[in-house]
């Protein structure tokens, strides 16, 4: 059975994937604040800014593939300038290290990015487009990116949407944080700036299982969903279906002007993984199921 590393496996991102993978391949996580219990997945305290502790964990474990998802991917609290030590270990300190250990052992290094390392001008970003990002978060993922590919050998760079589903219970997703508020009856504020490419969490790990197993490599990748629209947008559909008043869904205060627009396209990964994209009414019928059902 084919051995995979999560690095950064307690979060949201993390956690789905070892969640998803467990069955398939022997799933290996690391944490660093918060110990993730879940059945069947090894897990590992991992500090990113030791760097002999990495390469002493990955020669004990000789993972085939390493998947890099680890740091605070809040966008708000990545623009707090009391962050940027924590932004710089977790997004370029990590990953440079981790890619440095694991082309010793011959691992595939799969490095999940986001739409925000493109400045969100024109929307429907190909993976060829020039990164120009305005945010903290934006410009850390520049610079993982950059460490992984000039580092590595065999590696896959995934960029994605903000994703939909649950997170684990220290850490709630945006969902999860959503209904919660909603079934205390509080108002939720939500933002019209920036447009995405929304998609679940669910149909994000399938793809990412896909790219574990193709031949692609040294390649960078979009996911995304087929509809482009704000948060406020987003959260009136769920509200809508969840049966939540109008009322608790509030459009927050933003800048004056056009919204900006992260959207990506996906083309590419349509042809090469055979990946079926879905509309938002579609994402969202998977996603009621998922809100219901408690996770294991």
């Amino acid at each position: 059975m084919k051995s995979i590393l999560i690095v950064g496996g307690s979060g949201f991102l993390g956690s789905s994937l070892a969640l998803r993978l467990r069955d398939e391949y022997k799933v290996w996580s690391t944490h660093f604040h918060h110990f993730q219990k879940i059945d069947r997945v090894n897990d590992l305290p991992l500090n990113l800014s030791q760097m002999d502790w990495i390469r002493e964990m990955l020669v004990a474990i000789q993972p085939e593939v390493v998947i890099y998802v680890a740091g605070n991917h809040d966008q708000a609290w990545c623009e707090n300038p009391n962050h940027g030590k924590e932004i710089e270990i977790a997004q370029v300190t990590g990953p440079t290290a981790v890619v440095a250990s694991s082309q010793l052992l011959g691992s595939r290094m799969i490095y999940i990015s986001s739409a925000l390392v493109f400045d969100g001008s024109k929307g429907n970003y190909h993976e060829t487009d020039v990164m120009l990002p305005s945010t903290m978060l934006g410009k850390a993922k520049v610079n993982g990116e950059n460490s992984v590919r000039s580092r590595s050998m065999d590696y896959l760079i995934l960029r994605t949407p903000p994703l939909l589903g649950r997170g684990p219970a220290h850490k709630p997703s945006l969902l999860d944080q959503w209904c919660w508020k909603w079934s205390q009856g509080k108002p939720v504020d939500l933002d019209y700036s920036a447009v995405h490419s929304y998609a679940t969490m669910s149909r994000f790990c399938d793809w990412v299982a896909k790219c574990i197993e193709s031949p692609l490599k040294n390649k960078t990748l979009h996911f995304g969903g087929l509809s482009r629209v704000t948060q406020y947008d987003l959260g009136c559909r769920l509200a809508e279906r969840l049966k939540v008043p109008k009322t608790l869904v509030v459009r927050k205060a933003g800048p004056a002007g056009p919204a900006l627009d992260y959207s990506l396209n996906f083309t590419q990964s349509v042809k090469a993984l055979e990946t079926e994209p879905l509309f938002l009414k579609q994402s969202l019928d998977l996603l009621e199921k998922d809100l219901l059902i408690p996770r294991t």
